[in-house]
């Protein structure tokens, strides 16, 4: 089952576990995770963050600040637009990728985001640049 950021999103693949110490204070976490889900225009990373639960049994963690972190695949390619990276466009140039473009970029079609890191289509800055 993939992880949702919350009852009313679709689930999402996580790209990134944060672990906060167990005796994070309960504010910190707050601010984190709102910077975390806030959209970039107020300042906030935009991505999507679930917090694990405690497990059951053998599986049963101590520390309850465990999250995942993805992004939809909008965000991805809105990052890939923000840091301007180059693309190989259907023509066979390169060429600076672009949201609104995404279609004419060679092997765009049909992408899931899990592809996207896979594949390298949206290469590790993207990663770097939405989760730090």
């Amino acid at each position: 089952m993939m992880p949702t950021a919350d009852s009313s999103s679709s689930p999402f693949d996580p790209l990134v576990v944060l672990e906060l110490v167990s005796d994070t204070k309960e504010e910190a976490v707050t601010w984190l995770l709102s910077r975390i889900r806030d959209p970039p225009q107020i300042g906030g990373a935009g991505l999507l963050v679930e917090q694990l639960g405690p497990g059951v049994g053998a599986e049963e963690k101590d520390n309850p600040n465990l999250f995942l972190v993805g992004a939809s695949l909008e965000r991805l390619l809105s990052g890939a637009e923000d840091l301007g990276l180059f693309k190989e466009y259907n023509d066979g140039s390169m060429r600076g990728f672009t949201h609104s473009n995404k279609h004419n970029f060679k092997d765009f079609k049909g992408v899931s985001s899990e592809q996207l890191f896979c594949c390298n289509i949206i290469p590790g800055p993207v990663r770097h640049h939405l989760v730090h």
